[in-house]
């Protein structure tokens, strides 16, 4: 994984020295899941942002449709990313993962939210991107420190905003 962009290839470091399990799907599986979360998530013209932009070159949160979407900024996020995580539910199952596909275009799978969790407070603070199968939540982290959730993660922005200290 050494062609990899630093934050990408510690991400997998981590994960790998704490012997978290994870699956990384295809770049055709993960394109195709991304695509039917933007379904949801995604603004009405996202079909014609893909045609006339490369995702490869545009955040994924750029895509992401604003009235679908929670988003609050956490002053000092990157430095207490801890509290972020902690503040955050324990009891989601099987997630997906994802950087923006500039930075690697492939989604990430972990059996569970908390081993994700763990590699999370241990890495550098760049954008990410967890959702689930069914599609239900996403939750995207900034590296300008704002915290975003569409469907049920919309309640967990709102829980972790008014639990900040910082």
């Amino acid at each position: 994984m050494s062609s990899l962009i630093y934050f990408v290839e510690d991400f997998f470091e981590v994960a790998d020295s704490m012997s978290i399990n994870y699956e990384i799907l295809s770049e055709n599986k993960s394109q195709e899941k991304l695509y039917s979360l933007f379904s949801i998530y995604s603004l009405k013209d996202f079909e014609l942002s893909i045609n006339r932009n490369n995702l490869k070159e545009i955040p994924i949160r750029e895509f992401l449709d604003r009235q679908k979407i929670n988003g609050k900024h956490l002053p000092n996020g990157a430095g207490n990313k801890e509290l972020l995580l902690e503040l955050l539910p324990d009891n989601i199952g099987e997630v997906f993962y994802s950087f923006d596909f500039k930075d690697y275009n492939r989604l990430v799978k972990f059996k569970n939210f908390c081993d994700l969790k763990v590699i999370l407070s241990q890495v550098y603070n760049f954008n990410y991107y967890i959702f689930d199968n069914s599609n239900e939540f996403i939750l995207a982290w900034g590296d300008d420190e704002v915290l975003m959730g569409g469907g049920e993660a919309a309640k967990w922005v709102e829980n972790v905003k008014g639990n900040w200290r910082f």
